[in-house]
């Protein structure tokens, strides 16, 4: 039986002699030792039993009839064993002793000495420990210098690979995951980002090194872990050996690290400008590992080294905004030089045009129905009408305006933009235009929607190059129960606008279609894309209040459909006929415009509506006319630019003598007042030239009403 609180030792004992080794046995008994004892007495035994292994300590006689101590000490050498050997005999001289101690005996007794035994087999028992421990930390030292040579190396070879130096960061962040991977072999090793608004991680990649894949998009709410958070914001590392039971990583347990087989965690932050970036994590599956210093350390140069590939990715981009906004500057200062000249050149032409359009339709009313005239007329007036529109667009793109939300037409505004965009697409573009029907008035700004359609028709024209193909756009009504609306927010139940434009060009996969409303992505080659259009495009539909979603396959071309709220929620319906013109009943209108057949042609469209009209071309001799007679007049029509007065000083001059007398502003002039800004001025309403009949009617109506 085994005395309680003996020392268990394992002894290998060569002897021939059963009482001696009952002997040594007992005196290891009484020196506190437990022994379980195996005695050999030949050297195929010996060599066997060194082959078991585990043995604390090896006795040997010197002599036995078919082996000896000497021999057993030779094949003891041979093994490699750094087990006490301790020679013991009865006979042998202290010459003999020295000779077997320098051939590798830790010790030498004699039988007749076994009170030296206890205290020799500590001593050898105690060196054997400590000559163990040396090793081990000496072993344990090379293999820290090796792993940390061959990190070290790996971190060189990955900072001389070309993809640091370019601008694909994705590439650059898979090849970090994978040598972190590699170097501290683990099957996963991941990088992510911090996004604050709202606040979380974002993976960027995570590379599982089995099957050597990459995943991606995985998002962490920061508020739903703030000790781990606040952890990796306080500390260079987190090196978690039990990430399941550590509390600071103890709360992705049940849903992540545990369902995954995940044991610890060593997670580097990555810092840039003292603020916590992102995070660079190594995931150990299987049995618990402790991280060494030296990994710990490594996992911090590979943080810093992420941080630095984030500053060149976040410098780049800032350099291609700074481009981007003097290539916008640029631009603007183009479209202003246009706004200059198109607003120089406005006025004359759209007097021009209101004279053309005026009498055209002026005489398109005094011939009959059937007369052959009467067709020619119509496409003069066609024709001008065209020539009003293309000034009005091109005043629209050359001039900066407040953001104003307007009820605004979105068909019309298609297919405004697309008699624009028919010059400029390719010829082996196929465009097709469906502005649809009546109803689609939406609360918006008109310019801003054309540079929506613009930019998606360039867009899809480049999808279509060089081929060529059909570009189809249309306008119509759409009504959205709860179940459609919850799929398209913001967007609540009820009758929108919807806006679709599709083409049968490349189309994209679903990478790309998840970033392609991020600033400054692209897929035209460099030089030829800012990666702004869609963004912008983006923007501009949820400043509408409304939403923008795309469908695209590659090879199966792409749709756009921007879905807009109805300015009324009412039902829409068909356009109603036209009404009769509203007339005068003998009302008195003075009509003034520096231009005297201007002045005359709307005097006579007046006149032929029922007013009783005068005619003046300088300012002077009306206001002069007008105080000759103050009641004597219901109405007066001036023009907004004239030389020595303008439309606006006559108006002032004209209250100043009456101060009820109704003043409508007419004008061909880009710099004209708004509608608020005119009443602001004492108008009644503006007008702008070239205008037809019926909105004259209508504006000296509404003027005489207000």
């Amino acid at each position: 039986m085994t005395a309680e609180g003996a020392e268990p030792l394992r002894v290998l004992h060569v002897e021939d002699n059963p009482d001696d080794a009952r002997l040594i046995e007992r005196s290891l008994r009484k020196g506190g030792f437990a022994p379980h004892v195996q005695r050999v007495e030949s050297a195929d035994a010996f060599q066997r039993a060194l082959h078991q292994g585990g043995w604390d300590l090896i006795l040997a006689d010197y002599n036995l009839p078919t082996f000896s101590g000497t021999a057993a000490l030779e094949l003891y050498r041979q093994s490699a064993l750094d087990t006490p050997f301790i020679l013991i005999s009865g006979t042998v001289g202290e010459d003999v002793a020295v000779e077997v101690m320098r051939a590798g005996a830790h010790d030498y007794l004699l039988k007749d000495s076994l009170d030296r035994l206890v205290p020799a087999v500590r001593r050898e028992l105690r060196e054997t420990t400590l000559r163990s421990e040396r090793r081990q930390a000496i072993e344990s030292i090379v293999r820290r210098e090796r792993w940390l040579r061959e990190a070290n190396d790996a971190l060189a070879a990955l900072v001389r690979q070309p993809v640091f130096s370019g601008d694909d960061l994705d590439t650059a962040i898979r090849a970090v995951t994978e040598t972190a991977a590699r170097v501290f072999n683990v099957g996963r090793a991941s990088i992510w980002d911090v996004i604050n608004a709202p606040p979380f991680l974002r993976c960027r990649d995570l590379y599982l090194a089995h099957g050597a894949a990459h995943e991606a998009g995985i998002r962490i709410p920061i508020g739903e872990h703030p000790a781990y958070f606040d952890a990796l914001a306080h500390n260079r590392c987190i090196a978690a050996s039990d990430a399941v039971n550590d509390p600071r990583t103890s709360n992705f347990a049940e849903g992540y690290l545990k369902p995954l087989g995940i044991s610890s965690m060593l997670d580097a932050a990555i810092v840039s400008g003292g603020r916590v970036i992102g995070v660079i994590c190594i995931e150990h599956v299987g049995p618990v590992r402790m991280w060494t210093d030296e990994e710990q350390t490594f996992a911090g140069s590979l943080a810093d080294l992420v941080a630095l590939v984030f500053e060149a990715a976040e410098r780049r981009r800032a350099e291609a905004e700074a481009r981007s906004f003097e290539g916008q500057l640029y631009q603007s200062q183009k479209l202003e030089a246009i706004g200059t000249l198109a607003g120089g050149i406005a006025h004359d032409f759209n007097n021009v045009l209101f004279a053309i359009l005026g009498h055209a339709e002026l005489a398109e009313r005094r011939v009959a129905p059937d007369d052959p005239v009467r067709h020619h007329l119509a496409q003069i007036i066609r024709a001008g009408q065209r020539a009003r529109d293309l000034v009005r667009q091109i005043l629209t793109f050359s001039r900066q305006r407040p953001q104003e939300r307007n009820p605004v037409s979105l068909s019309s505004v298609l297919t405004e933009a697309g008699q624009l965009l028919r010059a400029s697409l390719p010829a082996a573009i196929e465009m097709r235009v469906d502005g649809g029907g009546p109803g689609t008035v939406i609360l918006g700004d008109a310019s801003q929607l054309h540079q929506v359609i613009v930019n998606l028709a360039t867009n899809a024209a480049h999808a279509m190059q060089p081929r060529g193909g059909v570009l189809a756009m249309k306008c119509g009504l759409v009504q959205l129960d709860a179940a459609a609306a919850r799929a398209l927010p913001p967007l609540a139940p009820g009758w929108h606008a919807r806006l679709t434009v599709a083409d049968n060009g490349c189309g994209m996969d679903e990478q790309v279609q998840a970033r392609i409303f991020e600033p400054f992505f692209t897929t035209k080659p460099q030089g030829e894309g800012t990666g702004l259009g869609l963004s912008v495009v983006h923007g501009i539909v949820a400043a509408h209040g409304g939403h923008i979603g795309v469908q695209s396959r590659l090879g199966a071309g792409t749709t756009f459909e921007l879905t807009f709220p109805l300015a009324t929620q009412e039902e829409p319906h068909a356009a109603v006929g036209a009404a009769d013109l509203p007339r005068g009943r003998g009302e008195r209108v003075l009509c003034l415009d520096d231009e005297q057949a201007n002045a005359e042609l709307a005097a006579e469209m007046l006149t032929t509506l029922g007013y009783v009209t005068s005619v003046e071309s300088d300012p002077a001799v009306a206001i002069g006319r007008f105080r000759e007679n103050p009641q004597g007049w219901d109405l007066v029509v001036v023009d907004y630019q004239m030389p020595r007065l303008s439309g606006i000083e006559v108006c002032a001059a004209l209250h100043a003598i009456r101060r009820d007398i109704p003043v409508l502003l007419v004008t061909g002039s880009s710099g004209a007042p708004s509608d608020e800004g005119a009443v602001a001025l004492g108008f009644k309403g503006v007008l702008g030239k070239p205008f037809e009949l019926e909105a004259f009617a209508s504006a000296v109506q509404a003027a005489l009403r207000k």
